[in-house]
């Protein structure tokens, strides 16, 4: 891929979406800036994102996917994604 025209400080990232258990996971391949070419993995529920403890890197998709999901398994839906469940007032 070539260089893109974006803002001084800005990123382009491309993001891919899947699914699994309850979560929706982003995998985002960062397209410009200082970290061009890293992968990140953010399991989510549209709304609201998981603890950064939880996101997956790599130098590849599958990278980032597969250190996003070892981080995921087993631990409680509650446990991964902040604020969940919402609470009512």
């Amino acid at each position: 891929m070539g260089d893109y025209i974006v803002n001084e400080g800005e990123v382009l990232i491309k993001v891919q979406q899947g699914a699994v258990k309850k979560f929706l996971i982003n995998v985002e391949e960062t397209l410009s800036g200082k970290h061009k070419g890293d992968f990140t993995a953010r399991p989510n529920l549209l709304v609201m994102e998981a603890r950064g403890k939880y996101f997956g890197h790599g130098k590849s998709e599958t990278e980032a996917l597969n250190d996003c999901l070892a981080r995921i398994k087993g631990v409680p839906f509650d446990k991964v994604i902040e604020g969940y469940p919402l609470s009512e007032k």
